[in-house]
Protein backbone atom coordinates (compact mmCIF):
# COMPACT_ATOMS: atom_id res chain seq x y z
CA UNK A 1 0.00 0.00 0.00
CA UNK A 2 1.35 3.44 -0.95
CA UNK A 3 2.11 5.65 2.03
CA UNK A 4 0.14 8.91 1.96
CA UNK A 5 2.36 11.15 4.04
CA UNK A 6 0.02 14.14 3.84
CA UNK A 7 -2.87 12.14 5.26
CA UNK A 8 -0.58 10.66 7.93
CA UNK A 9 0.62 14.14 8.95
CA UNK A 10 -2.96 15.34 9.26
CA UNK A 11 -4.13 12.36 11.33
CA UNK A 12 -1.03 12.08 13.49
CA UNK A 13 -1.03 15.84 14.17
CA UNK A 14 -4.63 15.68 15.29
CA UNK A 15 -3.76 12.68 17.45
CA UNK A 16 -1.00 14.60 19.21
CA UNK A 17 -3.42 17.38 20.06
CA UNK A 18 -5.94 14.84 21.41
CA UNK A 19 -3.25 13.51 23.72
CA UNK A 20 -2.85 16.92 25.31
CA UNK A 21 -6.60 17.25 25.79
CA UNK A 22 -6.98 13.75 27.26
CA UNK A 23 -6.68 14.23 31.02
CA UNK A 24 -6.49 10.49 31.67
CA UNK A 25 -3.25 10.26 29.65
CA UNK A 26 -1.42 13.53 30.03
CA UNK A 27 -0.34 15.06 33.34
CA UNK A 28 1.86 17.98 34.25
CA UNK A 29 2.14 21.03 36.46
CA UNK A 30 4.05 23.79 34.65
CA UNK A 31 2.63 26.49 36.96
CA UNK A 32 1.78 26.10 40.63
CA UNK A 33 -1.99 25.94 41.31
CA UNK A 34 -2.92 26.92 44.87
CA UNK A 35 -5.94 25.85 46.89
CA UNK A 36 -8.04 22.70 46.75
CA UNK A 37 -10.34 21.78 43.85
CA UNK A 38 -11.87 18.73 42.24
CA UNK A 39 -9.59 16.64 40.00
CA UNK A 40 -11.63 17.53 36.91
CA UNK A 41 -11.40 21.23 37.67
CA UNK A 42 -7.68 20.97 38.36
CA UNK A 43 -7.04 19.21 35.05
CA UNK A 44 -9.15 21.69 33.09
CA UNK A 45 -7.39 24.65 34.74
CA UNK A 46 -4.01 23.04 34.09
CA UNK A 47 -4.71 22.53 30.40
CA UNK A 48 -5.85 26.14 29.99
CA UNK A 49 -2.72 27.46 31.66
CA UNK A 50 -0.51 25.04 29.78
CA UNK A 51 -1.86 26.17 26.42
CA UNK A 52 -1.57 29.80 27.48
CA UNK A 53 2.04 29.26 28.47
CA UNK A 54 2.69 27.50 25.15
CA UNK A 55 1.25 30.46 23.25
CA UNK A 56 3.37 32.92 25.23
CA UNK A 57 6.45 30.80 24.60
CA UNK A 58 6.36 31.76 20.93
CA UNK A 59 6.84 35.42 21.82
CA UNK A 60 8.62 35.70 25.15
CA UNK A 61 11.98 34.03 25.98
CA UNK A 62 11.16 33.63 29.67
CA UNK A 63 7.86 31.92 28.88
CA UNK A 64 9.67 29.66 26.44
CA UNK A 65 12.12 28.70 29.18
CA UNK A 66 9.29 27.89 31.59
CA UNK A 67 7.48 25.87 28.96
CA UNK A 68 10.57 23.90 27.95
CA UNK A 69 11.27 22.99 31.57
CA UNK A 70 7.69 22.12 32.50
CA UNK A 71 7.06 18.60 33.77
CA UNK A 72 4.98 16.27 31.64
CA UNK A 73 4.21 12.57 31.69
CA UNK A 74 2.28 10.12 29.58
CA UNK A 75 0.92 7.42 31.86
CA UNK A 76 -0.44 5.52 28.89
CA UNK A 77 0.05 6.02 25.17
CA UNK A 78 -3.32 6.15 23.42
CA UNK A 79 -3.48 3.15 21.10
CA UNK A 80 -4.60 5.12 18.07
CA UNK A 81 -1.76 7.65 18.32
CA UNK A 82 0.84 4.95 18.91
CA UNK A 83 -0.42 2.94 15.95
CA UNK A 84 -0.34 6.03 13.73
CA UNK A 85 3.27 6.64 14.81
CA UNK A 86 4.21 3.14 13.65
CA UNK A 87 2.42 3.56 10.35
CA UNK A 88 5.30 5.64 9.09
CA UNK A 89 7.35 3.32 6.83
CA UNK A 90 10.71 4.19 8.41
CA UNK A 91 9.47 3.34 11.90
CA UNK A 92 7.58 0.32 10.62
CA UNK A 93 10.72 -1.08 9.00
CA UNK A 94 12.81 -0.50 12.12
CA UNK A 95 10.20 -2.04 14.38
CA UNK A 96 9.80 -5.08 12.14
CA UNK A 97 13.38 -6.13 12.85
CA UNK A 98 13.55 -4.89 16.43
CA UNK A 99 12.06 -5.93 19.72
CA UNK A 100 8.98 -4.57 21.44
CA UNK A 101 8.22 -0.90 20.96
CA UNK A 102 11.83 0.22 21.05
CA UNK A 103 13.65 1.97 18.26
CA UNK A 104 16.89 3.89 18.31
CA UNK A 105 16.92 7.52 17.24
CA UNK A 106 20.38 8.15 15.93
CA UNK A 107 22.22 10.96 17.62
CA UNK A 108 25.61 12.10 16.44
CA UNK A 109 27.93 10.31 18.80
CA UNK A 110 25.73 7.49 20.00
CA UNK A 111 22.13 6.46 20.23
CA UNK A 112 19.64 5.20 22.75
CA UNK A 113 16.49 3.13 22.81
CA UNK A 114 13.49 5.43 22.94
CA UNK A 115 10.04 4.03 23.67
CA UNK A 116 6.95 5.26 21.90
CA UNK A 117 5.58 6.88 25.06
CA UNK A 118 8.32 9.47 25.64
CA UNK A 119 8.41 10.28 21.92
CA UNK A 120 4.67 10.91 21.77
CA UNK A 121 4.82 12.90 25.02
CA UNK A 122 7.55 15.15 23.67
CA UNK A 123 5.80 15.66 20.33
CA UNK A 124 2.46 16.28 22.03
CA UNK A 125 4.05 18.90 24.24
CA UNK A 126 5.62 20.55 21.20
CA UNK A 127 2.22 20.53 19.45
CA UNK A 128 0.85 22.75 22.23
CA UNK A 129 3.28 25.41 21.18
CA UNK A 130 3.58 24.84 17.42
CA UNK A 131 0.47 22.90 16.39
CA UNK A 132 0.06 19.20 15.71
CA UNK A 133 0.45 19.35 11.94
CA UNK A 134 3.60 21.43 12.25
CA UNK A 135 5.14 18.81 14.53
CA UNK A 136 4.04 15.88 12.37
CA UNK A 137 5.46 17.59 9.28
CA UNK A 138 8.85 18.04 10.95
CA UNK A 139 8.85 14.46 12.20
CA UNK A 140 8.14 13.15 8.71
CA UNK A 141 10.90 15.34 7.30
CA UNK A 142 13.36 13.97 9.87
CA UNK A 143 12.38 10.34 9.31
CA UNK A 144 12.32 10.53 5.51
CA UNK A 145 15.68 12.32 5.32
CA UNK A 146 17.20 10.08 7.95
CA UNK A 147 16.37 6.90 6.07
CA UNK A 148 19.59 7.60 4.16
CA UNK A 149 22.66 9.71 4.97
CA UNK A 150 20.99 13.05 4.31
CA UNK A 151 20.48 14.66 7.69
CA UNK A 152 23.00 17.45 8.10
CA UNK A 153 24.95 19.13 10.85
CA UNK A 154 28.23 20.77 11.77
CA UNK A 155 31.10 19.44 13.85
CA UNK A 156 32.65 22.31 15.82
CA UNK A 157 36.08 21.63 17.35
CA UNK A 158 36.78 24.24 20.02
CA UNK A 159 40.51 24.99 20.10
CA UNK A 160 42.88 27.33 21.89
CA UNK A 161 46.09 28.94 20.71
CA UNK A 162 45.08 30.07 17.20
CA UNK A 163 44.17 33.68 16.47
CA UNK A 164 41.72 34.02 13.57
CA UNK A 165 40.54 37.56 12.89
CA UNK A 166 38.27 36.72 9.95
CA UNK A 167 36.73 33.37 8.94
CA UNK A 168 39.11 31.36 6.75
CA UNK A 169 37.65 28.92 4.24
CA UNK A 170 39.36 25.54 4.07
CA UNK A 171 37.25 23.92 1.40
CA UNK A 172 33.74 22.66 0.90
CA UNK A 173 31.81 22.97 4.13
CA UNK A 174 34.80 23.75 6.37
CA UNK A 175 36.37 26.87 7.81
CA UNK A 176 38.34 28.29 10.74
CA UNK A 177 36.88 31.19 12.71
CA UNK A 178 36.95 32.98 16.02
CA UNK A 179 34.61 31.38 18.56
CA UNK A 180 32.53 34.52 19.04
CA UNK A 181 31.98 34.77 15.26
CA UNK A 182 30.08 31.48 15.20
CA UNK A 183 28.59 31.38 18.69
CA UNK A 184 25.29 33.05 17.84
CA UNK A 185 24.91 31.25 14.54
CA UNK A 186 25.02 27.83 16.18
CA UNK A 187 23.49 28.75 19.54
CA UNK A 188 26.68 27.93 21.47
CA UNK A 189 27.24 28.83 25.11
CA UNK A 190 29.22 31.92 25.98
CA UNK A 191 31.74 29.61 27.61
CA UNK A 192 31.59 26.06 26.20
CA UNK A 193 34.01 24.78 28.83
CA UNK A 194 33.09 26.30 32.21
CA UNK A 195 35.01 23.55 34.01
CA UNK A 196 38.24 25.15 32.78
CA UNK A 197 37.57 28.24 34.92
CA UNK A 198 37.44 26.50 38.27
CA UNK A 199 39.47 27.87 41.13
CA UNK A 200 42.97 26.54 41.64
CA UNK A 201 42.00 24.80 44.88
CA UNK A 202 39.63 22.44 43.12
CA UNK A 203 41.03 19.07 42.02
CA UNK A 204 39.81 19.40 38.40
CA UNK A 205 41.23 22.88 37.88
CA UNK A 206 42.98 23.57 34.59
CA UNK A 207 46.44 24.97 35.39
CA UNK A 208 46.80 26.93 32.17
CA UNK A 209 43.55 28.84 32.71
CA UNK A 210 44.95 30.24 35.92
CA UNK A 211 47.97 31.74 34.19
CA UNK A 212 46.56 33.32 31.03
CA UNK A 213 44.01 32.89 28.30
CA UNK A 214 44.90 32.38 24.66
CA UNK A 215 42.66 32.99 21.68
CA UNK A 216 39.68 30.68 21.33
CA UNK A 217 38.85 29.57 17.80
CA UNK A 218 36.88 26.80 16.12
CA UNK A 219 37.39 24.37 13.26
CA UNK A 220 33.95 23.86 11.68
CA UNK A 221 33.20 20.91 9.39
CA UNK A 222 29.88 20.20 7.68
CA UNK A 223 28.68 16.62 7.36
CA UNK A 224 25.66 14.50 6.54
CA UNK A 225 24.54 11.63 8.74
CA UNK A 226 22.00 8.88 8.99
CA UNK A 227 20.01 6.74 9.20
CA UNK A 228 17.97 8.54 11.80
CA UNK A 229 16.15 5.48 13.14
CA UNK A 230 17.09 1.81 13.51
CA UNK A 231 15.55 -1.19 15.21
CA UNK A 232 15.23 -1.13 18.99
CA UNK A 233 17.94 -2.65 21.17
CA UNK A 234 18.30 -3.56 24.79
CA UNK A 235 19.83 -0.80 26.86
CA UNK A 236 22.86 -2.92 27.79
CA UNK A 237 23.85 -3.39 24.16
CA UNK A 238 26.29 -1.15 22.34
CA UNK A 239 25.03 2.30 21.43
CA UNK A 240 23.74 2.88 17.95
CA UNK A 241 26.08 4.73 15.61
CA UNK A 242 24.99 6.71 12.56
CA UNK A 243 27.13 6.84 9.45
CA UNK A 244 28.79 10.24 9.06
CA UNK A 245 29.70 11.55 5.60
CA UNK A 246 32.20 14.40 6.02
CA UNK A 247 33.03 16.92 3.29
CA UNK A 248 36.43 18.05 4.55
CA UNK A 249 39.26 17.26 3.93
CA UNK A 250 37.38 15.37 1.21
CA UNK A 251 34.26 13.27 0.88
CA UNK A 252 34.69 10.37 3.28
CA UNK A 253 32.52 8.22 5.51
CA UNK A 254 33.14 7.61 9.21
CA UNK A 255 31.49 4.54 10.70
CA UNK A 256 32.63 4.58 14.33
CA UNK A 257 32.82 7.04 17.18
CA UNK A 258 36.49 6.20 17.76
CA UNK A 259 37.35 7.05 14.15
CA UNK A 260 35.46 10.33 14.40
CA UNK A 261 37.44 11.37 17.48
CA UNK A 262 40.73 10.19 15.95
CA UNK A 263 40.02 12.13 12.75
CA UNK A 264 39.41 15.36 14.64
CA UNK A 265 42.54 14.82 16.73
CA UNK A 266 44.66 14.29 13.62
CA UNK A 267 43.34 17.48 12.01
CA UNK A 268 44.23 19.39 15.16
CA UNK A 269 47.75 17.92 15.12
CA UNK A 270 48.25 18.78 11.45
CA UNK A 271 47.08 22.33 12.09
CA UNK A 272 49.49 22.61 15.05
CA UNK A 273 52.39 21.45 12.89
CA UNK A 274 51.53 23.82 10.06
CA UNK A 275 51.35 26.92 12.27
CA UNK A 276 54.31 25.81 14.36
CA UNK A 277 52.58 25.90 17.73
CA UNK A 278 50.80 23.32 19.83
CA UNK A 279 47.04 23.94 19.80
CA UNK A 280 44.84 22.61 22.60
CA UNK A 281 41.31 21.25 22.29
CA UNK A 282 39.03 19.57 24.82
CA UNK A 283 35.55 19.83 23.40
CA UNK A 284 33.66 19.02 20.23
CA UNK A 285 30.14 20.38 19.78
CA UNK A 286 27.66 18.99 17.27
CA UNK A 287 25.34 21.70 15.96
CA UNK A 288 22.11 20.66 14.23
CA UNK A 289 19.35 22.74 12.66
CA UNK A 290 16.83 23.75 15.28
CA UNK A 291 14.00 21.87 13.59
CA UNK A 292 15.92 18.62 14.13
CA UNK A 293 16.56 19.38 17.77
CA UNK A 294 12.80 19.90 18.25
CA UNK A 295 12.00 16.38 17.08
CA UNK A 296 13.86 14.41 19.75
CA UNK A 297 15.12 15.79 23.08
CA UNK A 298 18.89 15.84 23.56
CA UNK A 299 19.62 15.37 19.87
CA UNK A 300 22.08 18.26 20.15
CA UNK A 301 25.35 16.68 21.34
CA UNK A 302 28.51 17.87 22.98
CA UNK A 303 31.40 15.81 24.25
CA UNK A 304 34.84 16.35 25.71
CA UNK A 305 37.51 14.42 23.95
CA UNK A 306 40.71 15.37 25.75
CA UNK A 307 40.46 16.41 29.36
CA UNK A 308 44.19 16.64 29.82
CA UNK A 309 44.95 18.88 32.74
CA UNK A 310 48.64 19.04 31.84
CA UNK A 311 47.87 20.95 28.62
CA UNK A 312 49.08 24.41 29.52
CA UNK A 313 47.51 27.38 27.80
CA UNK A 314 49.29 27.75 24.44
CA UNK A 315 50.78 30.91 23.06
CA UNK A 316 48.76 32.42 20.21
CA UNK A 317 49.73 31.50 16.65
CA UNK A 318 48.55 33.32 13.54
CA UNK A 319 47.41 31.78 10.30
CA UNK A 320 48.86 32.78 6.92
CA UNK A 321 47.54 32.00 3.45
CA UNK A 322 50.42 29.55 3.01
CA UNK A 323 49.44 27.83 6.26
CA UNK A 324 45.86 27.41 5.05
CA UNK A 325 46.99 25.80 1.81
CA UNK A 326 49.49 23.56 3.60
CA UNK A 327 46.90 22.43 6.15
CA UNK A 328 44.28 21.61 3.51
CA UNK A 329 46.86 19.68 1.45
CA UNK A 330 48.13 17.78 4.50
CA UNK A 331 44.60 16.90 5.57
CA UNK A 332 43.81 15.55 2.09
CA UNK A 333 47.05 13.54 2.16
CA UNK A 334 46.18 12.07 5.54
CA UNK A 335 42.74 11.13 4.23
CA UNK A 336 44.28 9.36 1.22
CA UNK A 337 46.26 7.13 3.55
CA UNK A 338 42.96 5.99 5.05
CA UNK A 339 42.77 3.03 7.43
CA UNK A 340 46.20 1.89 6.29
CA UNK A 341 48.01 4.89 7.76
CA UNK A 342 51.49 3.59 8.67
CA UNK A 343 52.32 3.66 12.40
CA UNK A 344 55.40 5.76 11.51
CA UNK A 345 53.13 8.65 10.45
CA UNK A 346 51.09 8.40 13.65
CA UNK A 347 54.25 8.34 15.78
CA UNK A 348 55.76 11.28 13.89
CA UNK A 349 52.58 13.33 14.36
CA UNK A 350 52.46 12.66 18.09
CA UNK A 351 56.13 13.41 18.70
CA UNK A 352 56.35 16.49 16.53
CA UNK A 353 53.28 18.06 18.16
CA UNK A 354 54.68 17.14 21.57
CA UNK A 355 57.85 19.08 20.75
CA UNK A 356 55.81 22.29 20.58
CA UNK A 357 54.70 21.96 24.18
CA UNK A 358 56.35 23.74 27.09
CA UNK A 359 59.95 22.74 27.79
CA UNK A 360 60.01 21.71 31.47
CA UNK A 361 63.01 22.24 33.71
CA UNK A 362 65.69 21.06 34.20
CA UNK A 363 66.15 19.78 30.64
CA UNK A 364 64.87 22.84 28.77
CA UNK A 365 65.01 22.36 25.02
CA UNK A 366 66.59 18.92 25.25
CA UNK A 367 63.24 17.14 25.60
CA UNK A 368 61.64 18.72 22.50
CA UNK A 369 64.82 18.00 20.50
CA UNK A 370 64.56 14.31 21.38
CA UNK A 371 60.86 14.38 20.38
CA UNK A 372 61.77 15.83 16.98
CA UNK A 373 64.54 13.29 16.47
CA UNK A 374 62.12 10.43 17.14
CA UNK A 375 59.72 11.92 14.58
CA UNK A 376 62.52 12.15 12.00
CA UNK A 377 63.83 8.64 12.64
CA UNK A 378 60.30 7.28 12.37
CA UNK A 379 59.72 9.02 9.02
CA UNK A 380 63.11 8.16 7.48
CA UNK A 381 63.51 4.64 8.90
CA UNK A 382 64.25 1.81 8.98
CA UNK A 383 68.03 2.11 9.17
CA UNK A 384 69.33 -1.25 10.20
CA UNK A 385 72.05 -1.35 12.83
CA UNK A 386 74.70 0.86 11.19
CA UNK A 387 75.24 4.27 9.57
CA UNK A 388 72.03 5.85 10.90
CA UNK A 389 73.32 9.42 10.59
CA UNK A 390 74.55 8.92 7.01
CA UNK A 391 71.31 7.26 5.89
CA UNK A 392 69.19 9.90 7.60
CA UNK A 393 70.99 12.82 5.98
CA UNK A 394 71.07 11.25 2.50
CA UNK A 395 67.40 10.28 2.57
CA UNK A 396 66.37 13.74 3.78
CA UNK A 397 68.44 15.41 1.07
CA UNK A 398 66.84 13.39 -1.73
CA UNK A 399 63.29 13.52 -0.35
CA UNK A 400 63.28 17.28 0.25
CA UNK A 401 65.92 18.44 -2.25
CA UNK A 402 65.35 16.11 -5.17
CA UNK A 403 67.63 16.69 -8.14
CA UNK A 404 68.67 20.16 -6.97
CA UNK A 405 72.20 19.37 -5.82
CA UNK A 406 72.65 22.67 -3.98
CA UNK A 407 69.46 22.34 -1.98
CA UNK A 408 70.20 18.68 -1.33
CA UNK A 409 73.59 19.50 0.21
CA UNK A 410 72.06 22.26 2.35
CA UNK A 411 69.41 19.90 3.75
CA UNK A 412 71.99 17.19 4.40
CA UNK A 413 74.14 19.68 6.30
CA UNK A 414 71.23 20.92 8.45
CA UNK A 415 70.14 17.37 9.19
CA UNK A 416 73.68 16.35 10.14
CA UNK A 417 74.05 19.30 12.52
CA UNK A 418 70.68 18.63 14.14
CA UNK A 419 71.34 14.92 14.56
CA UNK A 420 74.80 15.57 15.99
CA UNK A 421 73.18 17.84 18.61
CA UNK A 422 70.61 15.16 19.37
CA UNK A 423 73.36 12.57 19.87
CA UNK A 424 75.24 14.81 22.31
CA UNK A 425 72.03 15.23 24.33
CA UNK A 426 71.18 11.53 24.38
CA UNK A 427 74.74 10.44 25.23
CA UNK A 428 75.27 13.13 27.87
CA UNK A 429 78.19 14.90 26.22
CA UNK A 430 76.52 18.32 25.88
CA UNK A 431 76.47 20.69 28.92
CA UNK A 432 72.87 21.70 28.33
CA UNK A 433 72.59 24.47 30.88
CA UNK A 434 75.19 26.56 29.01
CA UNK A 435 73.80 26.24 25.51
CA UNK A 436 70.11 27.08 25.64
CA UNK A 437 70.34 29.61 22.80
CA UNK A 438 72.17 27.15 20.54
CA UNK A 439 69.75 24.35 21.39
CA UNK A 440 66.80 26.61 20.55
CA UNK A 441 68.27 27.24 17.08
CA UNK A 442 68.76 23.53 16.41
CA UNK A 443 65.29 22.74 17.71
CA UNK A 444 63.81 25.16 15.18
CA UNK A 445 65.87 23.60 12.37
CA UNK A 446 64.81 20.10 13.39
CA UNK A 447 61.15 21.02 13.59
CA UNK A 448 61.34 22.58 10.13
CA UNK A 449 62.92 19.45 8.67
CA UNK A 450 60.36 17.19 10.35
CA UNK A 451 57.48 19.39 9.23
CA UNK A 452 58.67 19.47 5.62
CA UNK A 453 59.26 15.72 5.65
CA UNK A 454 55.81 14.94 7.01
CA UNK A 455 54.07 17.25 4.55
CA UNK A 456 56.11 15.80 1.68
CA UNK A 457 55.12 12.25 2.61
CA UNK A 458 51.47 13.18 2.95
CA UNK A 459 51.71 14.76 -0.50
CA UNK A 460 53.72 12.13 -2.42
CA UNK A 461 53.04 9.02 -0.35
CA UNK A 462 55.10 7.23 2.27
CA UNK A 463 58.39 5.71 1.14
CA UNK A 464 58.39 1.94 1.55
CA UNK A 465 59.72 0.74 4.90
CA UNK A 466 62.67 -1.06 3.35
CA UNK A 467 66.24 -0.18 2.47
CA UNK A 468 65.43 -0.85 -1.16
CA UNK A 469 62.56 1.65 -1.09
CA UNK A 470 64.88 4.40 0.12
CA UNK A 471 67.71 3.26 -2.15
CA UNK A 472 65.42 3.70 -5.16
CA UNK A 473 64.69 7.28 -4.08
CA UNK A 474 68.32 8.15 -3.35
CA UNK A 475 69.53 6.64 -6.62
CA UNK A 476 66.94 8.64 -8.56
CA UNK A 477 64.94 5.61 -9.72
CA UNK A 478 61.79 7.12 -8.20
CA UNK A 479 60.91 10.80 -8.21
CA UNK A 480 60.91 13.12 -5.23
CA UNK A 481 58.04 15.59 -4.77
Amino acid sequence: MTFDHKDWIRRFGAGLERVVDAAEHFHGVPLRLRGSMRTEDFQAAWRRRYRALGALANEYPYAAKLFDKSYIWLDDVPNDVRDMLYEHPVLAAARATGSGEGFAVGTLASGSRIEAGPVVAHLAKLSVRMGGEYVATRLHRFLAAGAATRLHGHEIIVLYGLKVDEPVRLGRGAYLADYEAVRRRFGLDEDPEPWLARAGREPDAHPGRLARESSRSVLVRAFNWGPGVVAGRRMEEDSYWSTHAHRFPGDHVVTSFADMIEGGRTLLQLLSIVVGSKLVSHTVVIALPRWMQQIVPNLHNEWRWSRQLFDLWPEDATLSAQDVSAFAAAARGWLRLGPGTPPKIRLALDRLVSSYGPAPAPFGFAGPIVDVSIALESLYGPFGSRSITRKLTKRAGWLLGGTDAGRRRKIEREMWLFYRTRSKIVHGTEPLQYHERKLKVYLHKGRTLARETLLAMLDRGVVADTDSGWNDLVSGRVGAP
